[in-house]
């Protein structure tokens, strides 16, 4: 384990904070692409921002077979080029086929770079500064997502074309792992042995990463559309609304170990609730103040979320199995994203009912139910759950 080294924490952090750039750059964007291609269906222009999630989910699964063949610094270094280019082309299209095909790409990128970046830190830290690094990578890839939502939503009143400037923050960590991340990662095998089997409570951590982010998902896939059709704000009030959202969950993160031990086995119970409020204010909202207000207290739930679950996969399997384990979590991670507005737009039709605000109304009864589920789970077996909880 490497002790205080500054440089490769500041690495593995840049790479965390490119990938929830995949989808927050793009968001506010989604009215104005549309705008864009007049032509082409809203269930396509969603596309845009959920294809890249479904290439993730697949080439996670096998990012740890490539590791093994090829070193995890080899890997990093192909997916952040791929990641650049599929990323800052997307602004140069003519054409809406054009721009999935380098959503496609953007995607396979992202699915080779993040379990490698979370599996960092059992790699190079552990006890509690391996928790507070989960919770400063939850936190700087949040604060991506703030900076490119911001930056996204005040120049996409200029044109849909320079939301896609945010990816050019793909230089710096390409330069920072070729030069501050240690050669030894660059020979590192995996040695993964695929017959060997994995925790079954692995399985039960991607299920709830599924249901986090098919409730979760329903913010950024609907929100732009969501103000401009109920007269209560513009593209750039959008982004300013999804910043707020990354923001509560970048605040989450810088604090999630001191969190985590307050509130300990009662705390994924206690974020559901918040999350749900949240989604619960945004099916209420009339205005700007319950919007934001909605927004932060989803960031806030998702925020805290997140880490956990990431920190509990990584917990529960030998560090060989960390880069394959973190793929099955982070394959579901990203098929809840996909999935997200296909199966709310299901439910919407048995409903009879196609409003935006619909889509967060089926979010808050998921996050209720959930909260219930999981506070009687808690209740229940609580002694196992503080056994296994223990650092």
């Amino acid at each position: 384990m490497l002790k205080n080294n500054i440089q490769v924490e500041a690495t593995i952090l840049s790479i965390a904070l490119l990938t929830v750039i995949t989808g927050a750059a793009i968001s506010p964007a989604l009215a104005s692409i549309s705008e864009a291609f007049k032509n082409t269906d809203a269930a396509t222009i969603k596309l845009v921002l959920t294809l890249p999630s479904l290439l993730i989910a697949f080439f996670a699964l096998i990012s740890s077979k490539l590791c093994d063949i090829f070193g995890k610094k080899n890997i990093l270094m192909i997916s952040l080029i791929l990641y650049l280019l599929g990323g800052v082309a997307g602004g140069m299209v003519q054409t809406i086929e054009e721009l999935l095909f380098f959503r496609v790409l953007l995607g396979v990128a992202v699915g080779l770079m993040i379990p490698i970046s979370i599996s960092l830190v059992s790699d190079f830290f552990e006890g509690k500064k391996a928790i507070k690094m989960i919770g400063w990578i939850s936190a700087s890839n949040h604060f991506g997502g703030m900076i490119s939502q911001l930056m996204s939503g005040l120049l996409v009143v200029l044109s849909w074309r320079y939301a896609f400037i945010a990816y050019f923050f793909a230089f710096i960590s390409i330069f920072m792992v070729y030069r501050y991340l240690p050669k030894k990662v660059l020979k590192k095998k995996i040695n993964f042995d695929f017959s060997e089997k994995i925790p079954r409570i692995i399985y039960f951590y991607a299920f709830a990463i599924f249901i986090l982010m098919l409730v979760f998902y329903t913010v950024p896939i609907n929100i732009s559309l969501f103000v401009q059709t109920n007269g209560i704000g513009n593209s750039a009030f959008s982004g300013l609304a999804l910043a707020m959202a990354t923001t509560a969950a970048f605040i989450v993160g810088i604090f999630f170990q001191k969190i985590y031990d307050i509130f300990r086995i009662y705390s994924a119970t206690i974020a559901i609730v918040v999350m749900g409020s949240g989604l619960g204010l945004l099916y209420l909202a009339n205005g700007i103040i319950l919007v934001l207000l909605g927004v932060a207290l989803v960031g806030f739930g998702e925020g805290y979320l997140l880490p956990l679950l990431f920190h509990l996969t990584r917990k529960k399997v030998a560090q060989h199995q960390t880069v394959f384990a973190l793929a099955i979590v982070t394959s579901m991670l990203y098929l809840g994203q996909f999935f997200s507005p296909i199966i709310m737009r299901e439910i919407s039709h048995l409903w009879l009912e196609n409003s935006y605000r619909f889509s967060f109304q089926i979010a808050t009864y998921i996050s209720v139910i959930t909260a219930i589920i999981v506070g009687i789970g808690t209740l229940l077996f609580s002694k196992s759950i503080i056994n296994s909880a223990k650092i």
